[in-house]
C-alpha cells in the first residue's frame, strides 16, 4: 500500500497498478449503500441491506456489480489496465430442506406391522439381510398413509437383526405415487451417542456438548471409506429445554468432514477497462481423470489404436493419461515427429480437444472485457509438476482457442 501511494504521490496522471484487499465491515456497508440505491421494492431493500447485515453478497445483489464501486472509492486514481484482487463473502443460500427432517412424521414399527408385511419380517418381528427394509417399507407405507401427499416425509424406526437386534431409523419421502428411502441420510442411534462420550449421557447434543464438536470426528470413524465429494445428512437430537430433532449436511473433502456453510469466501479479480472497474470473467479449469481420458479417446478415434496403451488409459500423441491424471512429458511419451516440444503437444491437446468440450459456449468478450480460459494440469517428467496455460477465443463460430501464455509452473 505504501508503494502504491508513493507512486500516486509522484504522478499527476492516473497510474496503473495491481492491488489486493479483503472486504471489511465498512466495505460491506458501502456496497450495501450502493445496492440500496438500486432497490425498487421493499424486498429489494431488504436484500440490499443484508449485504451489510450478513457481510456477504447475495443472488439479488451480486458482488460482480457492487465490488467495483468500493474499489473506485479506495483506488480512484488507478485506471486502464489496473488489476484488483478482492476477497469477499457470498451468501449461497441456506438448506431449507433440512428443516423437513425435524418436522417429519415419526413412527416406530410394532409387531403387527411386521406381520402385515408377510412371513419374512413377520416371522421374527424384524428385518435382516434376508429381508431388507427397503424391500417392504415402500408398499407398507402406501397402506399406512393412504392420504399422503407429494413431498410428505416420514421417519420409520425399525429393528434389524445382524447377530444381534438393533434399532435404526430411515427417512422415506412420497413423490405422489410411491415412497422411496432418502439416500445419504444417517440417523444417530443411542449407541452412536454413547460412542462419542458426553452426548451419550442423555443420547442427545446440547449447549455443553454441541454437535460441531463431535460429528466431524464421528463421521471419519463411521464412514472410513468415504470418497472426496461425498455428502451425508446427519439427523440428531438436541436438548434446549426440550429435546428436538435437527439435521445438518456434511461434506467430505478427502480428508475432513465439514458442515455446509451458507457463507462462502471467494477471491476474484477485477480490472479497469478504461471506463471503470469490471469483474474479470477469466475461467480457471483444473483437469481431472475424465479430462485426460477425453484426450485419450480423441487420439484413438483420430489417430488410431497404435497411439493407445493396452489399458486404454494412456495415449502417446499428446502424452495424456487418465490413470495417473497427467501429461507424460518424457521423451517417447508424446509424438516428437509432430511437435518440437512437449509444451506444443499439450497446447494442441488443450486448444483442440479439451477446451471446446469444456467451454462449448466460450466467447471473445464478456461485458467488454477480454475473456481468458486458464487450464491447470499435472505433468510427469520423472518428477511431478503442475502447470497452467492461458488461452483466449479467436473465433466463436467455428470455436477456436489460441494460447496467450504458458506453460507457467504453479
Amino acid at each position: 500500500m505504501e508503494d502504491i501511494y508513493d507512486e500516486i504521490d509522484e504522478n499527476v496522471d492516473p497510474v496503473n497498478a495491481e492491488v489486493s484487499f479483503t472486504f471489511t465491515t465498512d466495505d460491506y456497508a458501502a456496497a450495501s449503500g450502493y445496492a440500496i440505491k438500486d432497490a425498487v421494492t421493499s424486498d429489494d431493500t431488504t436484500n440490499a441491506e443484508n449485504i451489510e447485515d450478513m457481510e456477504a453478497f447475495n443472488m439479488y445483489f451480486a458482488a460482480e456489480d457492487y465490488v467495483p464501486y468500493v474499489i473506485e472509492e479506495a483506488y480512484g486514481l488507478l485506471k486502464d489496465g489496473s488489476v484488483a484482487t478482492v476477497t469477499y463473502n457470498n451468501y449461497i443460500g441456506g438448506l431449507d430442506y433440512l428443516d423437513n427432517f425435524g418436522s417429519a412424521t415419526a413412527y416406530e414399527l410394532v409387531d403387527a406391522d411386521y406381520e402385515a408385511m408377510g412371513p419374512g419380517p413377520g416371522g421374527y418381528h424384524n428385518f435382516s439381510s434376508y429381508d431388507e427394509p427397503e424391500d417392504y417399507l415402500p408398499d407398507w407405507l402406501l397402506t399406512k398413509y393412504p392420504d399422503a401427499e407429494a413431498d410428505d416425509m416420514v421417519a420409520i424406526t425399525y429393528d434389524y437383526y445382524s447377530g444381534t437386534v438393533s434399532s435404526f431409523t430411515d427417512y422415506y419421502s412420497f413423490d405422489g405415487t410411491e415412497w422411496s428411502p432418502i439416500e445419504g441420510v444417517y440417523v444417530l442411534s443411542d449407541d452412536d451417542y454413547d460412542s462419542m462420550g458426553d452426548p451419550g449421557a442423555y443420547n442427545n447434543f446440547s449447549s455443553s456438548a454441541p454437535p460441531s464438536d463431535y460429528l466431524p470426528a464421528f463421521l471419519k470413524i463411521k464412514f472410513p471409506y468415504a470418497q472426496s465429494g461425498d455428502v451425508k445428512v446427519i439427523v440428531y437430537k438436541y436438548y434446549s429445554g426440550s429435546t428436538n430433532t435437527y439435521a445438518k449436511e456434511y461434506h467430505y473433502d478427502g480428508t475432513d468432514w465439514t458442515e455446509y456453510d451458507a457463507i462462502e469466501e471467494v477471491t476474484n479479480q477485477f480490472i479497469h477497462n478504461g471506463e471503470g472497474w469490471v469483474f474479470d470473467p477469466t475461467e480457471t479449469y483444473t483437469m481431472g481423470s475424465s479430462d485426460f481420458q477425453l484426450i485419450v479417446d480423441y487420439v484413438e478415434a483420430t489417430f488410431g489404436e497404435s497411439y493407445i496403451d493396452s489399458y486404454g488409459t494412456q495415449e502417446f500423441y499428446y502424452g495424456a493419461g487418465s490413470y495417473y491424471n497427467n501429461f507424460d512429458t518424457r521423451s517417447g511419451k508424446w509424438n516428437d515427429q509432430e511437435f518440437d516440444s512437449w509444451e506444443e503437444a499439450v497446447e494442441e491437446a488443450l486448444a483442440t480437444v479439451l477446451l471446446p468440450e469444456i467451454f462449448p459456449n466460450a466467447t471473445i468478450l464478456v461485458n467488454g472485457v477480454d475473456m481468458f480460459y486458464v487450464v491447470v494440469y499435472d505433468t510427469y517428467s520423472g518428477a511431478d509438476a503442475t502447470y497452467s496455460m492461458r488461452f483466449k477465443v479467436t473465433t466463436e463460430s467455428p470455436l477456436a482457442f489460441e494460447l496467450v501464455d504458458g506453460p507457467n509452473l504453479q
